[in-house]
């Protein structure tokens, strides 16, 4: 059988400062992020080091925040650009950007605001020509 387990972080942090989550396994499948007791203005930015290639979808309150570096194509697919997208910390809460080369997520943490991280499947195709 499979046995669940909640897991609690708490933590004091800085508002206006840069904080990195390194893991040596793996992060769980869904992770929640809120500053308590913060200001409307006060914010963070959350770079987190994913070793699995998996889809990251965040979310505000329920909703789908989209990555700034992702564009939507005509056919109704995606792709990621590159550059530096990295949100700054007056973005709204729940900004994010993957970095495909050093697999860290940079998402934005304000107020009270509840953000979720969930991590998905993705399925990749490689074409091989012989």
């Amino acid at each position: 059988t499979c046995l669940k387990r909640l897991s609690t972080f708490f933590t004091v942090v800085a508002k206006g400062t840069d904080y990195y989550i390194w893991s040596t396994g793996s992060l769980p499948q869904v992770m929640r992020f809120h500053l308590l007791n913060a200001a409307p203005l006060d914010s963070i930015r959350l770079n987190i080091w994913f070793k699995d290639p998996l889809r990251k979808d965040v979310y505000r309150n329920g909703i789908f925040i989209e990555p700034k570096n992702v564009v939507y194509l005509a056919n109704g697919g995606t792709t990621q650009l590159d550059g530096n997208y990295l949100p700054q910390l007056g973005d709204s809460s729940g900004t994010n950007y993957l970095d495909r080369q050093t697999k860290i997520m940079h998402l934005v943490v304000t107020l009270t605001t509840l953000i979720y991280i969930l991590l998905r499947v993705s399925h990749t195709h490689m074409l091989v020509f012989c």
